[in-house]
């Protein structure tokens, strides 16, 4: 009997079966509070395929499709994340990445109830992995006075309000343009202003490098 012949794998073919590889990725994800109506809720995810920009959206497109106890569906695109830790040199600030970056979904629940959500990636305008749907309970507000849904302009006009259309007064004001201490001006700020009974704070960065928000001890 004449022994079998071995065939060589030709490029096209290992080509081929790294594309199928890719398709057949899982992400994964894993929620970082427990579940509450109105509260922020954050997932890690993991097993998304890397991207050499990861803002780039033509290079990759992560989102959450969360689906509501009552049908109502929502899609929610995820986000590139990196922490960092902050100190003092003197009177500038100086921020220190913290940890991998990688890929993180927020979600606001506004019932209370099973959720479900799936996770899907593309890649070139390809589907390159979906996870197995994640189903997760959302817990009832705490209290009647908990959170009371989005801030709106009331219909006249005059005044913001809450969800439920109770009247929300604010006071408050912009206090933008840090300097060198950059977000430890934002420390003293906020404490002088809640001292004060101020309860609103908008802030825009613009100085390079910086972007996005920061929390502010429970003031808005």
């Amino acid at each position: 009997m004449n022994p079998p012949r071995s065939r060589a794998v030709t490029p096209f073919a290992c080509v081929g079966l790294l594309l199928w590889t890719g398709v057949a990725a899982t992400p994964t994800l894993e929620p970082m509070e427990m579940p509450q109506t109105w509260f922020r809720l954050e997932f890690r995810l993991d097993a998304i395929p890397r991207a050499t920009n990861p803002f780039d959206p033509d290079a990759i497109q992560v989102e959450g499709r969360f689906t509501a106890p009552d049908g109502q569906r929502l899609a929610v695109p995820a986000f590139w994340y990196q922490g960092y830790t902050r100190r003092l040199e003197g009177r500038n600030e100086v921020l220190t990445a913290d940890g991998e970056p990688g890929w993180r979904l927020r979600f606001l629940p506004t019932v209370p109830g099973w959720h479900t959500v799936v996770v899907s990636v593309q890649t070139n305008g390809v589907q390159a992995g979906e996870s197995a749907p994640h189903r997760f309970e959302v817990a009832a507000p705490r209290t009647s006075r908990s959170r009371q849904g989005y801030v709106r302009v009331a219909a006249n006009g005059r005044y913001f309000e809450t969800g439920d259309g109770q009247a929300l007064p604010l006071i408050g004001h912009c206090a933008c343009w840090h300097h060198s201490r950059g977000t430890y001006d934002y420390d003293d700020w906020l404490a002088a202003m809640a001292e004060a009974g101020r309860e609103l704070h908008a802030a825009l960065d613009g100085a390079p490098g910086r972007s996005g928000s920061r929390p502010s001890r429970g003031h808005g």
